[in-house]
């Protein structure tokens, strides 16, 4: 079995070279010495160096050619190591689960795009990574998070300075609510609905989001003609139950009708069953849903998107992150990006 100082030599001749690399020891050509003259430098054997000369290369500080000497990339990179952690709390740890995370991976390769452009490497931490393992080396992180709450990763005297890129959640909204305009969206939902002429309009969702119609059957309290009903459908469906679900729905409503609908799957079913039927979306069947994920706009044309800015986020990450590093003067507070989300209404 091998000792752990034979484990982290390859780890300890990489920040050997790369601390000379920071130097400038071979800023003449920009190209790295050979991996026999680079181990008769630092002294150890050729394997060990081999291997550091790799994660150089994986990590973006050097371009590898086969048979030819490494060339060290230019760029601001050379300065500072900085990593990308995803620290989704609502999951547990480990393992770390990716279901309903389009969101933090969509913000994950804004962030990764905007220090390419700005020359450094972003080096992104898997989630099931012992981050205390590897943190410790980086100069700064940036740590993405869909909501605020409680943290997996927090700042520590000795890990790397960190900017938290996460949505703001309001102290005034429910629990289970990152959305900030989300009253404004459902109340936009019933008065489009109202004004289509829709007769009946049925709020589905589960048990658990019951609470996201209060604001919908306040707006339509206002028409009287309008047959407002709540139907409460059970948790985590089959697609079969859904397709069931979606016709049973139709069957109990006369057109010109309308369906609010929590739920990417059932806001779909609805509006095939509706074209299986011959009905006109928008004129005899109406439906309006919310979905967490962008790019359900292209598999459910009937539901809702969430609308993050993600690529100013990103840019304002990596801008406070520079500015921590080159030791500016900031504010504490300031090390917390807050960017809202915003609730888009799509329909049928």
């Amino acid at each position: 079995m091998q000792s752990p100082q034979k484990i982290n030599t390859p780890l300890l001749v990489r920040d050997k070279i790369f601390r000379d690399i920071l130097k400038g020891v071979w800023s003449g050509d920009n190209l790295l010495p050979g991996i026999s003259a680079l181990a008769k430098r630092y002294e150890v054997g050729f394997c060990s160096v081999a291997e550091a000369v790799r994660l150089l290369g994986e990590e973006g500080i050097i371009l590898r050619r086969n048979g030819r000497r490494a060339r060290i990339v230019k760029g601001n990179h050379r300065r500072w190591q900085i990593g990308i952690v995803v620290d989704d709390a609502l999951k547990d740890f480990p393992p770390f689960d990716y279901t309903h995370a389009a969101t933090t991976f969509m913000k994950f390769n804004a962030v990764q795009l905007e220090l390419f452009n700005k020359g450094y490497a972003g080096l992104s931490m898997p989630p099931d990574l012992d981050l205390a393992t590897y943190l410790p080396k980086l100069d700064g992180a940036i740590v993405l998070r869909d909501t605020d709450g409680a943290w997996r990763y927090s700042e520590t005297a000795s890990g790397p300075r960190t900017v938290y890129c996460f949505n703001q959640q309001p102290d005034t909204l429910p629990e289970w609510c990152n959305y900030i305009a989300y009253e404004n969206a459902f109340e936009k939902a019933a008065t489009v609905l109202a004004a289509r002429g829709a007769r009946n309009i049925v709020l589905v969702c589960e048990a658990r989001r019951q609470k996201r119609f209060s604001v919908v059957k306040k707006a339509l309290e206002k028409y009287l003609q309008i047959n407002c009903s709540i139907h409460i459908c059970p948790q985590c469906m089959e697609n079969d139950d859904v397709a069931v679900l979606a016709a049973e729905l139709l069957d109990s409503v006369q057109t010109p009708c309308g369906f609010v609908v929590v739920g990417d799957g059932l806001g779909w079913s609805l509006c095939q069953e509706a074209l299986k039927r011959k009905l006109t979306l928008k004129k005899d069947v109406s439906v309006i849903g919310t979905a967490g994920l962008p790019e359900s706009e292209q598999n459910n044309p009937a539901l809702s998107v969430i609308e993050v800015p993600v690529n100013a986020q990103a840019a304002a990450a990596v801008m406070q992150v520079e500015s921590m590093l080159g030791r500016a003067k900031i504010k504490p507070e300031v090390k917390h990006i807050k960017i809202e989300a915003k609730l888009i209404l799509r329909d049928s």
